[in-house]
């Protein structure tokens, strides 16, 4: 770490106890800075856990929702699982939500647990597993399908929703099932005492692996795992003709997963989908804001997937301008995915006919790094921004035949935006990501991932075909 960065981060820590501690305790939460491994102990003591043995399970009455999250924290952002499960604890669970998590943490010896956070306090609901000594792989899909089907069974409710808690790349792999810190990633800019990423390192990219096959999230270091696309796939599709039902929404408190190839393999599985484009801070969502008016009330799966977004603002807006969280209707994104296929397909078409690699040439200006909002993964491009410059620098395409291609091109650019507008349903974001507009999509400048054209998406989509022809 460079003597800026060291001297930001003392600065900024000084910077949250004196302005942000009187409102919550963020100093505890903040990405930016290594926080000791006796600080993470103090947190998790404060939160006080129940291991008495019982005779019969714990039972509570039927609630609105049921909140799981899947907390992978076996890895090196274990720091920050017990400060969230704090603040789950400032509500707690009531007539309103049942809120639930399964936790793992680091070191092959650390017992997997399960616990319903009530107010104030976490109950052990795997008494037995625990005295076993029972260590759980949170990249196995066997592990999630089991802490969703024995939950939702234990704990009835009229809603249900699931958070994927942990670290995550999108729709690219990870070099191993080990991946950065995401507060190195940022910098402190003296001019404003704002964090922002440094974009110039390409950090992240760096971590990720090209000749894999598989995407994930949620990463286990014990075991060198994490939740492949494929196997996240293979999960949600059990859970959900398990219990017959769709989730009503699927979290994910996670770096870049708020994507178009994302949104298509939740779509059987859950009604929306919440997440972001960009990376995510360490510190997460914050639950304490988020649970706070349901000691009062309930919500529409809408309402709350509303709440989350806005809670993330109030968290992050005066810490950063590189943040991003969005709200989508899954139910609109088959239709995107529809117009997109056949936006791919025009632009096909012209660059077959184009004259002077003109098409090609605009596509490359359209898509770069400076007129195109991207994120720490350059490869994900904000999919609106994109559609916006393609339309709005469409007049430079010369074409040898096939003239009415452009018009036809237009009018279906013009449709997905529209589209897109629909899809998303609350989004917010910093001023540095002022025009991203809640969706990303895989669109490289020169090579594609090994994986990518073997995925779902791309195997029933134009989109890989096109930016395939694009990086020849």
């Amino acid at each position: 770490m460079n003597d800026r960065r060291v001297l930001g981060l003392l600065i900024l820590s000084t910077l949250f106890h004196t302005v942000f501690a009187p409102e919550e305790d963020h100093v505890l939460a903040t990405p930016f800075f290594r926080i000791l491994s006796d600080q993470a102990e103090q947190i998790k003591n404060s939160c006080v856990v129940e291991q008495t043995t019982r005779t019969t399970p714990i039972t509570k009455e039927k609630s609105d929702w049921l909140l799981l999250v899947y907390m992978a924290a076996d890895n090196n952002l274990n720091y920050f699982a017990w400060h969230n499960i704090k603040q789950m604890a400032t509500t707690g669970s009531n007539k309103n939500i049942t809120v639930v998590i399964q936790l793992n943490e680091p070191g092959a010896n650390k017992k997997t647990q399960r616990y319903l956070i009530e107010h104030n306090k976490a109950l052990l609901l795997n008494e037995d597993q625990v005295a076993a000594g029972t260590k759980l792989n949170t990249g196995d899909p066997n592990t999630l399908i089991n802490f969703c089907l024995e939950t939702i069974n234990q704990f009835p409710s009229n809603h249900i929703a699931l958070v994927l808690w942990d670290h995550g790349t999108g729709y690219l792999d990870p070099m191993r099932a080990k991946v950065m810190n995401p507060h190195e990633l940022f910098q402190l800019n003296p001019s404003d005492m704002m964090l922002e990423l440094n974009r110039t390192d390409n950090d992240f990219i760096n971590q990720i692996d090209y000749t894999g096959y598989l995407r994930g999230i949620c990463f286990d270091e014990t075991y060198h795992s994490y939740l492949s696309n494929q196997k996240l796939d293979y999960a949600l599709k059990t859970i959900c003709t398990n219990i017959q039902r769709k989730f009503d929404f699927i979290g994910l408190d996670a770096c870049m997963m708020q994507m178009l190839e994302f949104g298509c393999l939740l779509q059987p599985y859950a009604h929306l989908m919440v997440g972001s484009q960009e990376v995510e801070l360490g510190a997460g969502w914050n639950y304490k804001y988020i649970l706070a008016p349901f000691s009062e009330k309930s919500f529409s799966a809408t309402e709350f997937t509303d709440h989350i977004v806005s809670c993330y603002q109030r968290a992050y807006s005066r810490i950063t301008h590189d943040y991003t969280l969005s709200a989508v209707n899954l139910t609109d994104i088959s239709a995107l995915a529809d117009n997109i296929n056949t936006v791919a397909n025009l632009l096909q078409q012209c660059l077959k006919v184009q004259e002077h690699n003109s098409v090609k040439y605009t596509l490359a200006n359209c898509r770069s790094k400076k007129n195109c909002t991207c994120f720490d993964e350059p490869s994900y491009l904000d999919l609106g921004h994109l559609y916006n410059n393609i339309l709005a620098n469409i007049g430079n395409f010369k074409l040898k035949t096939n003239q009415e291609t452009i018009g036809q091109l237009k009018n279906e650019l013009e449709n997905g935006l529209k589209i897109l507008q629909k899809t998303i349903l609350a989004n917010t974001k910093g001023k540095n990501l002022i025009n991203a507009q809640g969706l990303s999509i895989y669109f490289p400048e020169k090579n594609i991932h090994i994986s990518y054209p073997k995925t779902p998406f791309a195997a029933h989509n134009n989109w890989a075909n096109l930016i395939q022809t694009f990086v020849r």
